[in-house]
């Protein structure tokens, strides 16, 4: 797992030469911002995050399986899938709008909800968040 924020300041503060010629080359630089190492199968090749951020997905093509990464916490299990895995893709469930809450801000800002359309919400904060329905002047309200 790497610390985003860790490594965009130290590629910022670097020059050119550096970015292209050290980082990729030192082997000290990485403990500077990669935050923990996630035990995978042999010859990890596709990475995918679901898109509320709780999960990851790791084609192992060496070992033929599937790494399941809870990224929360970095707790893993791994499957069997068949020969060789090198790509990973996740599809959302359809009819299902997700919107989470995160540094205070939704993501993503604006979501538009169709009448029987699920909301999966999501509290990525510290802090506890409430939901309030408001209907414009005129509009029917589902919470009534």
């Amino acid at each position: 797992m790497v610390d985003v924020g860790k490594l965009t300041a130290m590629l910022r503060q670097a020059s050119p030469y550096e970015r292209e010629h050290v980082f990729p080359n030192h082997l000290g630089k990485p403990t500077e911002f990669v935050a923990k190492h996630i035990a995978t199968g042999n010859s990890p090749r596709g990475i995918v995050v679901t898109s509320d951020g709780r999960t990851a997905y790791v084609t192992n093509e060496g070992s033929d399986t599937l790494t399941i990464i809870t990224l929360a916490n970095g707790e893993t299990r791994t499957i069997p899938v068949g020969h060789g895995p090198r790509k990973v893709a996740v599809q959302p469930e359809p009819g299902l709008a997700r919107v989470s809450i995160q540094d205070f801000q939704f993501i993503p800002a604006i979501v538009t909800i169709h009448a029987g359309q699920s909301v999966l919400w999501s509290n990525n904060d510290g802090a506890p968040h409430a939901i309030r329905l408001e209907a414009e002047p005129g509009e029917d309200r589902a919470d009534d």
